[in-house]
């Protein structure tokens, strides 16, 4: 999930008129699953925005949706300018619909020199839904999350003095993930297409899946598979 947590400064008198702006052109925005306006009862000229989306991807297309680009020219006279704007993955909560897994249950966490680069990486190549990352004030990287239908994947910053040990460094990688799709063939046509490095084509396997072997820019194994039997004509 992609969070957002912003201030907006108004101009003299004009908090409410804008509040009922935002109100009436968010209404219907795909992947939105939480915006809330807030008044600031310390500052009669402020509002505070806290929005939580699907991915990151789902936030920026809505920028696009005609009842948004209306509020924004609508409200934009009304507008002083903006204040803090913190960026987070949001975890779950009431409302939400999602919550962390329960204890016992396993989030992947694969290291990496470019969490951002990662992250694109895995969305536009190997089809995964995008996350959003998150970043420090300064813009630096540190935290990114794919998903695969209910599952997440996060990536992390690998450490300096361990770089050396990764993947990318040594050309080993003796573990991985394997993740189920519904058209092997068609995925690893799509990565193969993409740039991805393949480590082995489509193969039915002994053990009843077909699967394809392939890497990510950072060196990690990945093999993705489906049943022999599911396999598209």
């Amino acid at each position: 999930m992609y969070g957002l947590i912003a201030r907006i400064a108004t101009t003299s008198g004009q908090r409410d008129a804008l509040a009922a702006i935002l109100l009436e052109g968010t209404k219907a925005m795909p992947g939105c699953l939480s915006y809330v306006i807030a008044t600031d009862p310390a500052d009669p000229e402020s509002l505070w925005i806290t929005e939580v989306w699907e991915s990151q991807t789902s936030h920026k297309a809505s920028l696009s949706l005609p009842a948004v680009q209306a509020a924004i020219a609508t409200g934009r006279p009304m507008i002083a300018g903006f204040g803090s704007r913190v960026e987070t993955v949001p975890i779950g909560g009431a409302g939400l619909g999602f919550t962390m897994p329960a204890f016992g249950q396993v989030i992947p966490v694969l290291t990496c020199r470019d969490i951002a680069a990662a992250h694109d990486f895995l969305v536009e190549v190997f089809g995964f839904a995008a996350g959003g990352v998150s970043r420090t004030p300064d813009g630096t990287p540190v935290h990114g999350e794919v998903r695969a239908g209910e599952a997440a994947i996060w990536l992390h910053r690998v450490s300096v003095e361990h770089q050396l040990n990764s993947p990318l460094a040594v050309d080993v990688a003796n573990s991985g993930l394997v993740v189920h799709v519904d058209d092997v063939d068609a995925h690893y046509r799509r990565a193969r297409a993409a740039g991805a490095q393949i480590d082995s084509e489509p193969v039915d396997q002994p053990y009843g899946l077909r699967e394809y072997g392939a890497r990510d820019l950072e060196g990690h194994r990945w093999w993705f598979v489906a049943p022999v039997n599911a396999r598209a004509s």
